[in-house]
Parts: structure tokens; sequence; C-alpha cells
């Protein structure tokens, strides 16, 4: 079900390097890689991936929902957060926004494919 998946990231570099890796073993392609929101909902309108991933940090949260709500609203792809840890406060600002899955860093292979997966069956 995760096989030939176009997925775009949006997030840090560290981060994203380390979600490609993941992604590739799983059978997806990552289109894309942008830090900055703006330009990533650009990117999204433009090549509409199957996937968009989401890295939430503390400092860029509010932009990254706004862009999670321009995805919902716009291109209606699914999409996943990564988050950095578990915090109820951040699940429920972030669970307003309708993501297909979570993901917590410094995530492993498998739980990369479940999340996709689950993203997919949404699609």
């Amino acid at each position: 079900m995760t096989g030939d998946m176009r997925i775009f990231v949006n997030g840090n570099p560290g981060m994203s390097e380390h979600f490609i890796s993941v992604a590739n073993k799983i059978g997806c392609h990552v289109c894309g890689i942008c830090e900055c929101c703006e330009e990533a909902m650009d990117f999204i309108n433009d090549a509409a991936p199957d996937l968009v991933v989401i890295d939430i940090s503390q400092n860029e949260r509010k932009n990254r929902i706004r862009l999670a709500r321009h995805i919902n609203k716009e291109v209606m792809v699914p999409f996943i957060y990564i988050i950095e840890y578990l915090d109820l406060q951040i699940i429920e600002d972030l669970i307003h926004s309708h993501p297909s899955a979570f993901i917590m860093k410094s995530f492993l292979e498998e739980e990369v494919k479940c999340a996709v997966g689950i993203a997919a069956g949404k699609k």
C-alpha cells in the first residue's frame, strides 16, 4: 500500500534526511522538501503529492498548523505530523487539523510504514 507513494516533507533538514532514508526503504518516493510553510504551500499546490509530512517544532507550530489547514481546504491530501514529544496540549492543538497520523521523532521504519499505510487508506 505504501509503494510508489509520492511524499512531500515540510521540516528541518536533519529530520527530513532521516525521513527520506526511511521512506526509501519502504518503497516511497519523496518528491520535495521544504522548511518554509509558504514555499511548501506552493509546492504542494503544484506537485500534488499523495501525502504530506509536517514536522512540528515549538517555534513553527502555528505556521505548520496553518499549512495543515491549507492542505485540508485546498488540496485535500492526507498528512502526518512528526512531533518531538508527547504532550497532551500539543496533541489537542494539532488534532483539530485532522492529521492522518502522528509519528514521534527518532522514529523507526515500522512506525513510518504504519503511519503512511494509515494515511494511504484515507486518500
